[in-house]
């Protein structure tokens, strides 16, 4: 299994302006701005020492009485290292993600789903 430290470590390479990282004993957990959330997803899944390679799920939480009104929520798994990773970001009613279907071929299904629940668009 990863350790905390070592996948903190590969992150604060890229991405230490931009994400604030949580751990409990069932996974690692990443906040980050929606603005690179493609670009660290595509990070987890292609870099040779995590191969987070299996999207798990993609889901929204609505939090109507927040300015950022959804919290995304993407569970990521890699099998090698036998770690899940959720990386989570938060956008206004009217904002769109990037879609992470070319990295995962099932995202499309979960953003599909996340459009036909909360209105969230993917692009």
């Amino acid at each position: 299994m990863l350790s905390f430290e070592s996948f903190e470590e590969l992150l604060s390479k890229n991405f230490s302006n931009y994400i604030n990282l949580y751990r409990n004993d069932k996974y690692i957990g990443v906040n980050i701005n929606k603005e690179i959330l493609y670009s660290l997803i595509k990070y987890l899944k292609e870099h040779d020492e995590l191969i987070f390679n299996q999207l798990i799920d993609i889901t929204a939480i609505d939090y109507p009485s927040r300015e950022l009104r959804f919290d995304v929520v993407y569970i990521l798994l890699s099998l090698s290292l036998n770690q899940r990773v959720i990386v989570k970001t938060s956008l206004n009613e009217n904002d769109t993600l990037e879609s992470i279907t070319n990295l995962y071929k099932s995202a499309n299904w979960y953003e599909r789903e996340c459009y036909d629940l909360f209105g969230i668009k993917f692009v």
